[in-house]
């Protein structure tokens, strides 16, 4: 099975190998603005994640603590491809200093958690993403 893999892997076209993305409405934003707003999100690469981690941690001596606002808030702006997220503009527009604060702004607490757990699905944190094989 290995050689078939490797085959597998070697014959594709690398460009076919795309992350995954997903268009999710924003319903608190929606209603404000009486139409569909949609964010295209997608699963983040390993640099990506392992730059978050590093963002949410505080080392305290021997003590290791995660900030999972900060987690959830830099996987969102990491993971969503429009509107983008880092756009002096639209922190300007909405007064936010910030990435992290425009988040924080156009979001409910609700939406954030939810759009953080469909980012890191996308990113194959979920129970589907690698399955054992059964002999």
């Amino acid at each position: 099975m290995a050689n078939n893999v490797l085959d597998l892997l070697l014959g594709v076209d690398a460009g076919k190998i795309q992350k995954p993305r997903k268009e999710v409405k924003i319903k608190s934003l929606s209603e404000a603005l009486g139409q569909d707003v949609v964010f295209t999100v997608e699963a983040l690469t390993s640099d990506q994640y392992d730059k978050i981690q590093q963002n949410s941690l505080t080392i305290n001596g021997k003590d290791v603590d995660i900030n999972m606002q900060d987690m959830q808030i830099f996987t969102i702006i990491e993971g969503t491809v429009d509107p983008n997220l880092k756009s002096k503009e639209l922190r300007e527009k909405f007064g936010a200093p910030t990435p992290k604060e425009l988040v924080k702004t156009l979001l409910l607490s609700g939406e954030i958690t939810q759009l953080y757990n469909i980012i890191s699905e996308l990113s194959g944190f979920n129970e589907n993403a690698v399955q054992e094989v059964k002999n």
